[in-house]
């Protein structure tokens, strides 16, 4: 993961080499910036439980899994844009022995803060932060027929530091690293069930600036 991460910034040196001084941006007080990002992944996979070097189980199953984010925003001054982000991601995942369905989403919808760094050409380095609710609906669809439902809630906490790289003066890729610190909550168990856990990786998506 480091050498990941260590890779994308160089490359982004590099892009920044090629391209500055190309564009202005659009990044002052008085305009609006949408940007989003979708993803699909379609996948077979098997998988292979062992104990003691000796399998013991074996599963075979189909992914179909879908991710969007939205983001939209105002510039209250130059740099600093201040809005609302949202995602939802939509996994549905089918067993081929027992033809079982798992079908999970999660959504979620918060306040972001972002400030960009100009620096006069066609880059635009930023670091950001959101706090989203986040919700989810899971189920489960037996081939015999019946299924469960369970729903959770919580809050995702996101920093984010990248760099916009300008294509147009109103058009950029958005490059950048990530970090997710999320609490699920289960208000149908008993007691209340709590989860954290945190995940860090990479994004890339489009911004408008109008």
């Amino acid at each position: 993961m480091k050498k990941l991460i260590l890779l994308v910034l160089v490359l982004l040196l590099v892009v920044s080499g090629a391209l500055f001084g190309q564009y202005n941006k659009n990044i002052k007080a008085g305009n609006f910036m949408l940007g989003g990002g979708l993803s699909f992944s379609p996948y077979m996979q098997n998988r292979k439980f062992e104990f003691g070097g000796e399998e013991v189980a074996a599963a075979k199953y189909t992914q179909f899994a879908i991710a969007a984010n939205a983001l939209g925003g105002y510039f209250v001054t130059d740099g600093l844009e201040i809005g609302l982000a949202f995602f939802f991601d939509y996994y549905n995942t089918k067993y081929k022995e027992s033809e079982n369905v798992y079908i999970d989403m999660y959504y979620g919808i918060g306040p972001q803060v972002c400030y960009f760094f100009d620096l006069g050409g066609s880059l635009a380095p930023y670091v950001s932060a959101a706090v989203l609710y986040r919700g989810s609906t899971e189920k489960t669809k037996p081939a015999g027929g019946g299924g469960t439902t369970s729903k959770t809630s919580g809050f995702v906490i996101e920093p984010r530091a990248g760099v916009n790289i300008f294509i147009t003066d109103s058009v950029a890729f958005d490059l950048g690293l990530f970090f997710n610190y999320i609490i699920r909550k289960d208000p149908d168990s008993d007691p209340e069930e709590v989860n954290k856990y945190m995940i860090i990786g990479l994004l890339a998506g489009i911004n408008v600036f109008l």
